[in-house]
């Protein structure tokens, strides 16, 4: 199977349907994972994702154990890594790349394409660098700077 140099989450959903006839997953599986992939997403790909189980069950309106079963049929069908600690409530999630089979997911693979890589590249205690300022416009009276930027009009 021809896998392409293409990375991100779009790469990643398309490459998921694409296994799902090799390594198909339950309806309950298919959602599990994806709720992972939207908040891995929103922690710009900082892992391990630490989330309690009760949080994923009420997402998803699931049960428990239900949850704990598409964790389970995830884990074996080679989508996900998981470790629990018996002394607190969350658990740690690994996704493992379609893309790139056998490989997890890391920021560098997933915003490897996008133009403010390098400022969410420079985050620091998981959290983003700043967005850059936008340049100040000049006023047409002696080039003098106004606050005003082109949004603000």
């Amino acid at each position: 199977m021809y896998i392409e140099p293409v990375t991100g989450i779009i790469a990643e959903f398309r490459h998921f349907y694409q296994m799902m006839p090799v390594r198909p997953l339950s309806a309950r599986a298919q959602a599990f994972w994806m709720f992972l992939l939207y908040r891995a997403n929103a922690a710009y790909w900082q892992f391990p994702l630490q989330i309690q189980l009760n949080e994923i069950a009420g997402a998803l309106r699931l049960s428990r154990s239900s949850v704990q079963r598409a964790r389970d049929e995830l884990t074996r069908q080679g989508y996900l890594l998981y470790e629990t600690d018996p002394g607190h409530r969350t658990v740690k999630y690994y996704l493992i790349s379609n893309v790139r089979p056998h490989s997890m997911m890391t920021a560098e693979s997933m915003l490897a394409g996008t133009k403010n890589y390098k400022a969410l590249g420079d985050h620091k205690n998981g959290q983003p660098a700043p967005m850059p300022m936008l340049p100040k416009k000049k006023s047409r009276k002696k080039g003098k700077e106004e606050d005003k930027h082109d949004d603000d009009q």
